[in-house]
């Protein structure tokens, strides 16, 4: 079944969030070289699936190593046009900004984390709500690599960012996907202690018939020690 904005705000808030202050700003990240967020498409989905919203909303962009956002047809991309379309469309009246990280320095995608991470760090003026769409295995990172993207994390948590993640497409025993696993292989930076990292659910039949999916990301960390406070917990 098609999982709208309107159904996911009937399922989670049984109404649609009131406009927000005009201060906070949602990013979305965007780290990849040809997945682009597409403003045609997203009139397209607001007309479509929150008709109530004017038509003409739209989103603003944050460059990074002269990152880009193609309007071209053949560069609007899954991620990047879900991420935005779902952020708009639940995030009634609230700014949103894309943020797009080229590939001036490097085309490695962990280096364009770092980079990433380090630009916000440097900002004296933050969003309260990050989102970011893209992950990688810890067993394709290096430890150092991410304990330095991670402590970037922290200082953006120190500062009221909340730092949203999602938990990739490879259930927890990594890539490719196996659902009989014998070691976890999480998502970084899902990982991170400083995040929130957020799985995926699907829908069946009605709105309360709701479950995880077998795809998505989890596990322990093999980088990050588990936090204390969940030691009661786990």
């Amino acid at each position: 079944m098609t999982v709208s904005p309107l159904h996911v705000s009937r399922s989670y808030t049984k109404s649609l969030p009131p406009q927000l202050s005009p201060h906070l700003t949602f990013w979305r990240s965007l780290v990849s070289s040809n997945d682009f967020a597409n403003k045609r498409d997203l009139k397209t989905f607001l007309s479509e699936f929150r008709p109530d919203i004017n038509p003409i909303t739209s989103f603003g962009l944050v460059s990074i190593d002269s990152g880009i956002n193609n309007q071209l047809p053949a560069g609007a991309g899954t991620f990047a046009n879900a991420g935005i379309q779902y952020v708009i469309g639940l995030a009634t009246g609230v700014s949103v900004e894309l943020i797009s990280t080229g590939t001036l320095i490097s085309d490695d995608e962990l280096t364009t984390f770092k980079d990433q991470a380090n630009f916000l760090v440097s900002q004296t003026i933050l969003p309260q709500t990050i989102v970011h769409g893209y992950t990688e295995l810890e067993s394709d990172t290096s430890p150092q690599l991410a304990e330095s993207i991670c402590n970037a994390y922290a200082q953006l948590a120190a500062r009221g960012v909340s730092y949203i993640v999602d938990t990739g497409i490879w259930g927890a025993g990594g890539s490719p996907f196996n659902s009989q696993c014998i070691q976890w292989d999480p998502p970084f930076p899902a990982t991170c202690p400083f995040v929130t990292a957020v799985g995926a659910t699907q829908f069946f039949s009605t709105d309360v018939d709701e479950s995880a999916t077998s795809f998505s990301g989890g596990g322990f960390s093999n980088i990050f020690k588990r936090p204390k406070y969940q030691d009661t917990v786990v």
